[in-house]
């Protein structure tokens, strides 16, 4: 993957697909992973704005376990439960490809200590934690960006 030094390699919890992450300076997030699809690797990126963000976290305030919800087909069919990627797909008005972003987002959430995760490898829960997730994710994010800066020496 041709990526420059500002990514952060991540990895979903349940799964373990593999992405890379940034933020910039105004706490967008964005989000490359790497499909194999007819054509070869096909490579997406999905910039997700501060704002989303903020809305999904305000969506996960009231502190309960909440899980993926993101089956593609579920989503299109309206049969998918309540959760993180049902709330992308319907309130952020995401494609069902970009609400499976929900485990990738969660991911990153939970290391960064503004989400709780259920430790499970199916059936993946979380549960907010905190409100600083702008404050947490930029001191993670700088702190990966510092330790792979001084790997590079």
């Amino acid at each position: 993957m041709d990526l420059q030094n500002d990514w952060i390699h991540g990895a979903t919890l349940g799964k373990s697909i593999k992405f890379w992450w940034k933020i910039d300076d105004d706490l967008n997030l964005s989000i490359s992973r790497e499909f194999n699809s007819l054509n070869g690797e096909l490579k997406v990126d999905k910039l997700i704005k501060k704002d989303e963000l903020r809305r999904l976290n305000d969506y996960m305030a009231d502190e309960h376990w909440k899980g993926l919800s993101n089956n593609v087909a579920k989503l299109r069919n309206g049969a998918e439960k309540e959760g993180i990627g049902k709330f992308l797909y319907n309130d952020l008005h995401w494609t069902n490809t970009e609400a499976q972003l929900s485990s990738h987002i969660g991911s990153i959430f939970y290391r960064v200590g503004v989400w709780e995760y259920n430790g499970k490898k199916r059936g993946i829960q979380f549960r907010k934690i905190t409100g600083d997730w702008h404050k947490l994710m930029k001191s993670y994010y700088d702190g990966c960006i510092k330790e792979l800066n001084f790997e590079q020496l």
